[in-house]
């Protein structure tokens, strides 16, 4: 009984091996076959940005100030919210030694200069790391503030991991009251990210740091899709060193020499 229940289990093991390995093959494969679509899906998928809502403020996340403190002046200007949060980040070495400008100080010269008063510019006291410590400073100001709705911007491809902080710390009745809102970026087209190595690589980045998100924020549930999104990651990155391959091939003085004896051939 014992050998052959060692026996079953093995079995079980070498089963589930091949189912998932035969899963994995299967997404790479489709993931070559459908690559530009899918390439475009992977981009739109990250996106979660909403139409705007009637607010009260809008919050600004620290990061791309190049758009997000852009689109928020709009939102106000438009009547969609009264004032802005900024939450203030946490000082770099660079920044105390007086070399850079903190990211909450760029976004509200940002605001004044599209013309939000600096009185309708609140920042969020505390020390913001990450978009988790955000989602804290905001449940802090919110606490005190429990009737306001609140619209919260950040560059398009960083909307759907922003979101998963705030399910995870914030309470549902909070979380009815935020309106997630995308900001554009002049880097890249979402829609076509794959075509620019700046595109290629803020994308393949943000995939990543998604993974980390979901294993800290999301649930089981979660697994089969980062599964799924690994393996057409490894499939988009396997295509592009091949592309680039080929390019290098292409420009090599071998290649040209050859491409010359063919054409002089033929004629």
């Amino acid at each position: 009984m014992g050998m052959q229940g060692s026996r079953n289990t093995g079995t079980r093991t070498w089963q589930r091996a091949a189912l998932f390995s035969a899963f994995f093959v299967s997404c790479v494969a489709a993931s070559f076959l459908f690559r530009v679509r899918l390439l475009e899906a992977a981009g739109r998928w990250l996106n979660i940005g909403q139409e705007p809502s009637p607010a009260d403020y809008v919050m600004v996340l620290p990061g791309d100030w190049n758009g997000r403190p852009f689109v928020a002046a709009a939102l106000i200007q438009a009547g969609y919210a009264q004032a802005a949060l900024v939450p203030r980040v946490e000082r770099s070495p660079s920044v105390l030694e007086g070399i850079d400008t903190p990211n909450d100080e760029v976004i509200r010269r940002v605001l004044l200069a599209c013309g939000i008063p600096a009185d309708r510019i609140i920042i969020l006291p505390g020390q913001s790391t990450s978009t988790y410590a955000e989602t804290r400073m905001l449940r802090s100001f919110l606490s005190r503030h429990p009737d306001c709705r609140i619209i919260v911007v950040t560059t398009h491809f960083h909307t759907r991991r922003a979101r998963m902080p705030f399910r995870y710390s914030l309470k549902r009745e909070e979380l009815q009251k935020i309106n997630f809102v995308s900001a554009p970026t002049d880097d890249f087209r979402l829609e076509a990210w794959w075509k620019t190595e700046e595109g290629f690589a803020r994308i393949t980045e943000e995939y990543v740091k998604l993974v980390v998100y979901w294993m800290r924020y999301g649930t089981g549930g979660y697994w089969m899709v980062t599964a799924g999104g690994v393996s057409v990651l490894l499939a988009i990155i396997l295509w592009r060193h091949r592309q680039a391959n080929a390019d290098r091939n292409r420009r090599s003085p071998g290649h040209r020499v050859g491409l010359a004896k063919s054409r002089a051939s033929r004629a």
